[in-house]
């Protein structure tokens, strides 16, 4: 067995260029036969691999665009459905060529990762078990909820070096910028900027309450650590542009927390170097107030703040449930009935939308019209076990990157890792908001950002 693996992968090899030959071949008269535009992606896919992807690294930059675009692009009309599983092919693909790597070298390379994301898959394949549902619900699932950890491992393995990793960062910040302008521009046309281009990746509610604090998090960081510029307090003003053209009621109080953290952990030392700028960030809390009457309202009267949230959260009828409280409550009521259920929830795949758009038996008996969260998802799916396990993740990646934040002497990759905390406290909260590692754009954000400051922090180690 062991030449397979490497012969298959040495692009210098024949074999390497005779199998996908013969594959993608046998996939073009499938095309034909079958009049199938499956087939026609993956021979796409095969053909274009072999002459433009033999560096790595232009695949996390197709990853990347696609995860922004990809969707965009189907709904206009302009790619094929199939398309939009380009991050899900290359993934799998630098995944074989992990594989291939670990034999061919025996060599593993551990992480701090390793167990509770193992633990996780762990428990979705025992409620499977249990639960009675299929295996490939179970593979459903987790494509939807972690397939971007496989990223992390690939980044772990592969060869990527710093100088990379820094163009990448930069290609995300001018795909941050970009948002504002199409928003506007749809806001001018529909009359709301929602659903702008690489913001929802087009399906899917919650990122334009989002997006905005990352950028917020990330633009704070290079100016405490990196350098003191006021174009990182710019572009953070830049950015409420985009909440007016796109307003999500949560955005403020997201980006309030998130900012009054970041404060907290860099000290009174760095909040005076914002004292020159202090008319910057007037401007961007009065914009916040101009463009959030709920924000307003709450000011003059903080009382009010309890019948806000009841009635953006909270609101059941006889038909349906809609709004977040009221189904995490369903959620809650419906799963306490069995302790069976409590732990191991209904089963991967149960509330999942698979590949052909069908949606699980459980989310068609509990008619949630409106309020699905990342929670009230993977508790039905996996139990509250599941969601502790699940959580277990987010705490070990918070861990990890303090642990570089404090260690790091690098003022570049330092910033990130600052910014990168207020992301995991953003996300933390945003479990309880929206779905937000089932949508591409999130979740890769997240996974790839944790995936850099790891290796970045293992080279450092190295070097040490």
């Amino acid at each position: 067995m062991k030449w397979f693996p490497e012969k298959l992968f040495d692009q210098s090899g024949p074999l390497y260029y005779v199998i996908n030959a013969i594959l993608v071949g046998a996939l073009v008269g499938l095309m034909i036969a079958k009049n199938d535009p499956l087939f026609i992606f993956v021979a796409f896919f095969l053909s274009v691999r072999l002459i433009l992807f033999s560096n790595t690294n232009v695949f996390l930059y197709v990853i990347t665009i696609s995860v922004f675009f990809a969707d965009w692009l189907h709904v206009l009309g302009l790619i094929p459905e199939q398309f939009t599983w380009i991050p899900d092919m290359i993934l799998l693909f630098l995944m074989f060529r992990v594989v291939a790597m670990i034999i061919r070298e025996k060599r593993f390379v551990r992480t701090s990762l390793d167990l509770p994301v193992i633990a996780f898959v762990f428990w979705g394949a025992l409620s499977m078990f249990i639960t009675g549902q299929p295996p490939v619900s179970l593979f459903i699932s987790l494509r939807q909820i972690i397939k971007f950890s496989l990223l992390f491992y690939v980044i772990q393995y592969l060869h990527f070096d710093n100088a990379f990793f820094k163009r990448l960062i930069y290609l995300l910040i001018f795909l941050f910028a970009i948002q504002v302008p199409t928003a506007i521009i749809k806001m001018f046309i529909y009359g709301q900027g929602e659903h702008a281009i690489g913001t929802y990746a087009y399906f899917g509610g919650g990122l334009t309450a989002i997006l905005p604090v990352i950028v917020i998090s990330i633009a704070l960081g290079f100016y405490f650590f990196y350098k003191s510029n006021i174009r990182y307090l710019i572009f953070v003003l830049y950015f409420q542009l985009f909440y007016i053209a796109c307003p999500k009621r949560m955005y403020p109080f997201f980006a309030i927390v998130v900012f009054i953290y970041l404060i907290k952990i860099s000290g009174l030392r760095k909040l005076k170097k914002l004292l020159p700028f202090s008319p910057v960030l007037v401007l961007v809390l009065g914009l916040l107030f101009y463009a959030s009457p709920e924000l307003r309202t709450i000011f003059d009267n903080p009382k009010s703040i309890v019948d806000w949230s009841t009635s953006y959260t909270y609101q059941k009828n006889d038909e349906q449930t809609s709004g977040r409280m009221a189904v995490a409550e369903l959620v809650f009521n419906t799963l306490k009935r069995n302790p069976v259920n409590f732990a191991f929830g209904f089963g991967p795949g149960t509330v999942t939308e698979s590949f052909d758009s069908v949606k699980g038996q459980v989310r068609q008996e509990l008619n949630i019209y409106y309020g699905w969260t990342e929670f009230s998802m993977m508790a039905l799916e996996y139990g509250f076990v599941g969601v502790i396990l699940f959580l277990w993740i987010l705490y070990t990646i918070m861990r990890q990157n303090t642990k570089y934040f404090k260690n790091s002497e690098d003022p570049f990759w330092k910033s990130i890792s600052f910014g990168y905390r207020g992301i995991c406290i953003l996300y933390f909260m945003a479990f309880f908001y929206t779905t937000i590692f089932r949508l591409d754009v999130s979740a890769y954000l997240f996974w790839l950002l944790a995936s850099i400051i790891y290796k970045i922090d293992a080279k450092r180690i190295v070097l040490e």
